[in-house]
């Protein structure tokens, strides 16, 4: 059923919308079920397919990027604050890096438990962004703190 309504989706708002008949749209879509006990479902599209998502979703021409960041960085015994700051954070970077990326990022968390969503617009993801700490200062700081030099690399060159 799910893939019958997004082919009319596509059918209506992207395919046949210029001469080449694509726009590269993707889509995250969230789905939940009326049982009791169950779980949203994340899914995201690549045209007409869809595919499930298991904790977040990316869509747009960042989204390898993302992906990368989110997968090394994310862990789900952050809280929904520290989740927010790092997918803040993630946006940020990849805007920084994949030119037309973040022409208007937006954020929505699902909530497991009363199925509630919160929707962050975009200047509220950028306010998050520009008070984020740049990452060469944080890594540099955490460099400087307790990592532990061999004796084989502490010596200069000479």
């Amino acid at each position: 059923m799910i893939n019958r309504i997004l082919r009319e989706i596509y059918k209506e708002f992207v395919w046949g919308q210029n001469e080449e008949g694509e726009r590269g749209v993707a889509l995250i879509i969230a789905a939940a079920f009326n049982k009791p006990h169950s779980i949203p479902f994340l899914y995201g599209t690549d045209d007409d397919i869809v595919y499930p998502h298991s904790l977040y979703g990316c869509s747009g021409i960042g989204q390898d990027l993302a992906y990368y960041f989110a997968d090394r960085l994310y862990d789900p015994s952050q809280t929904r604050q520290q989740a927010i700051l790092l997918a803040a954070f993630i946006f940020r970077e990849v805007s920084q890096s994949v030119a037309g990326v973040g022409l208007g990022t937006n954020m929505m968390f699902f909530a497991e438990k009363n199925r509630l969503i919160q929707v962050i617009p975009h200047n509220k993801v950028k306010e998050l962004e520009e008070n984020l700490p740049d990452v060469s200062e944080a890594m540099i700081q955490a460099f400087n703190k307790g990592i532990q030099i061999p004796d084989w690399l502490a010596a200069d060159l000479p």
